[in-house]
């Protein structure tokens, strides 16, 4: 007799916890309408648009350039170049080695 109360009383704490877990599909009596953004900024509200600068040609390199070269040190995640420099407005090619 003691078996089927147990089952009975499990079965009747589960239907009450679905019943709890579920709740209701009933909205919030106390809650309040938030009012949506404005769509569009009016015109005489709205910053100025930036103008473009007109692109300059960069001036002759004067000094020399060149190639330089970088290589990675194993797997430690370093190079074995501290510093690169090169004349300013020069054309230069690096190249990465990378064993």
């Amino acid at each position: 007799m003691r078996k089927p109360l147990v089952i009975l009383f499990a079965m009747i704490s589960a239907v009450m916890l679905m019943a709890i877990a579920c709740g209701s599909d009933e909205a919030d009596p106390n809650a309040t309408a938030t009012p949506a953004p404005p769509n569009t900024v009016p015109a005489e509200q709205r910053a100025a648009e930036p103008t473009a600068v007109p692109a300059t040609k960069a001036p002759a390199a004067s000094g020399a350039g060149g190639a330089l070269t970088v290589a990675a040190e194993g797997e430690t995640l370093t190079f074995d170049t501290a510093s690169l420099s090169a004349t300013s407005g020069s054309e230069v090619t690096i190249t990465f080695d990378n064993p």
